[in-house]
């Protein structure tokens, strides 16, 4: 018996549909990785920021002030040039004292933002010492309460350090709130912010392209913007930093509870 092997193929039109799926295939995969990327850039950039907080609190702990910004350039950390004798008056953001606080400084793209308030009357980094007062202290704990005392009770202002929080919706609005420094609502001044970057996804070309959006040019101080994105501002297609700020209030609370 004679047997015959039958011979088949594609035509031009299953080849195509063939390929259409292929491609859709590969492009779910791409962007699969790509969110599985961030997400674990999130990740890892949340515990930076818990450690850097964690060390920031130990540094008030035992200082009673916060740290100075470090002021030096990406070049000169990198070549070991020292950092100033005395923090400068009107230094109120820098990158993130990782010597003050007893850190590892990290490679150039991986390095923490840091933002604190600093005014005439209430100086953070350097509070005026209280002779006598409520809370009055040996160890100058009085002075940084009273700073935050006088920062929490102060009026917002954008000469300082700040982020923008929303105006209220109305109740039958459907338009989702804009979380941006071009957002009509109110100034939020922080006693500290800390900024993590990751991924450069806006693609603006800044000096310090690893953070996005405000905080692009809040890093590289563009013009005279003191404004940083919203700690709330999810992420998205062109913006993956994380920024954690402690209000006055909270970090009175804290310090007086400490205290006593």
């Amino acid at each position: 018996m004679t047997c015959r092997r039958l011979q088949g193929g594609f035509n031009l039109v299953e080849l195509s549909v063939v390929l259409v799926i292929l491609a859709l295939l590969s492009g779910a995969g791409s962007r699969t990785y790509e969110l599985v990327s961030q997400a674990r850039a999130q990740t890892a950039n949340s515990s930076r920021l818990i450690e850097a907080n964690q060390a920031i609190r130990s540094y008030v702990a035992r200082h009673k002030r916060l740290p100075c910004p470090d002021s030096r350039s990406n070049a000169q950390i990198a070549a070991g040039t020292p950092l100033p004798a005395a923090c400068p008056v009107a230094l109120t953001r820098g990158w993130f004292p990782y010597h003050a606080v007893g850190m590892e400084m990290p490679r150039e793209g991986m390095r923490l933002f840091y933002g604190v308030q600093r005014t005439t009357a209430a100086d953070l980094v350097q509070p005026k010492e209280i002779v006598s007062g409520e809370f009055a202290s040996l160890d100058g704990a009085s002075a940084l309460i009273e700073s935050l005392k006088l920062l929490a009770k102060a009026s917002p202002s954008t000469a300082l350090p700040y982020y923008k929080h929303p105006a209220p919706r109305a109740p039958d609005s459907s338009a989702t709130a804009v979380i941006d420094c071009g957002t009509a609502g109110e100034t939020i001044n922080p006693a500290y912010v800390i900024i993590a970057p990751a991924k450069d996804l806006d693609r603006i070309g800044t000096i310090h392209p690893e953070f996005d959006d405000e905080n692009s040019r809040f890093v590289s101080q563009q013009g005279s913007t003191l404004c940083f994105a919203h700690p709330n501002r999810p992420s998205s297609f062109r913006y993956d930093d994380l920024v954690v700020v402690e209000s006055p209030i909270a970090l009175l609370g804290w310090l007086t509870r400490l205290e006593r």
